[in-house]
């Protein structure tokens, strides 16, 4: 019966495993093309090894018993985060290493390093066993879920206060336009000429509207003032009484 001398099963934690086998004077390859078969990669001419990786956890068992050579005995489970391994095969000069992601919570391998289990199987009196949990396999998973979650509750507080500066704006309304220093002035009204009476211009809209001065109508020196009754002096009486009496230029 052909039986790998050392099977090595590396447990890694993505949950998934890698078996490598080991033969020892195997005259014909060919008596593995049943592993072929199943997918495994055969090298090695003297020592033979078979190797597969990345099987599933929850697959190991049913892929080793499905080779046979004394794997039929071989259970592998899982229970609440624990797995569970026990093999029996008392009878075969074979060796088994367990190679685990962290220490094993209990096991019956008299080896130091309980992240690496051996056994030989000739010398053990009972099942080999072991029991191991995954410790963080999961926080790589944890630590990109942090991520994505404290990315959204970022993008989200950005969000709200872009829409609150834009409703602020919003409520203060368009400013008014400031007036141009290059702006042209009203056009004034020319003067009206000394002693005639300035003419209104009607202002451009929107501009104050300045009230034009009139300046006072002229009067005639010369005049008669018949309010006061009295005649100006030094003036020829405008609308006076003649004088009564010889003219002084027709005197003889």
């Amino acid at each position: 019966m052909i039986f790998p001398a050392t099977t090595t099963i590396t447990v890694n934690k993505d949950k998934t495993a890698d078996v490598l086998l080991l033969f020892k004077d195997i005259g014909d390859v060919d008596v593995l093309s049943d592993l072929e078969d199943l997918e495994w990669e055969i090298s090695g001419k003297s020592k033979v090894t078979a190797e597969k990786e990345g099987i599933a956890l929850e697959d190991l068992q049913d892929e080793l018993n499905a080779i046979g050579m004394g794997f039929e005995n071989l259970e592998f489970v899982e229970d609440e985060g624990i797995y569970y391994l026990e093999w029996d095969a008392p009878d075969m000069e074979a060796d088994v290493v367990l190679e685990l992601p962290n220490a094993a919570e209990d096991s019956n391998s008299e080896s130091e390093d309980e992240q690496a289990l051996e056994w030989t199987l000739s010398d053990m009196e009972e099942p080999i066993s072991a029991e191991f949990k995954i410790k963080g396999g999961g926080s790589n998973m944890l630590l990109l879920i942090g991520i994505i979650g404290g990315s959204a509750v970022v993008l989200c507080i950005i969000i709200v206060v872009i829409v609150v500066i834009a409703k602020k704006n919003k409520n203060k309304g368009p400013k008014p336009p400031k007036a141009s220093k290059n702006e042209p002035a009203a056009p004034q009204a020319p003067a009206a000429p000394f002693g005639q009476p300035q003419q209104y211009v009607p202002q451009q809209p929107g501009l104050p509207q300045m009230q034009q001065y009139a300046p006072p109508a002229q009067q005639n020196p010369t005049a008669y003032n018949s309010a006061s009754g009295f005649p100006n002096p030094g003036f020829p009486q405008v609308g006076s009484v003649p004088p009564q009496g010889q003219d002084n230029n027709t005197q003889m």
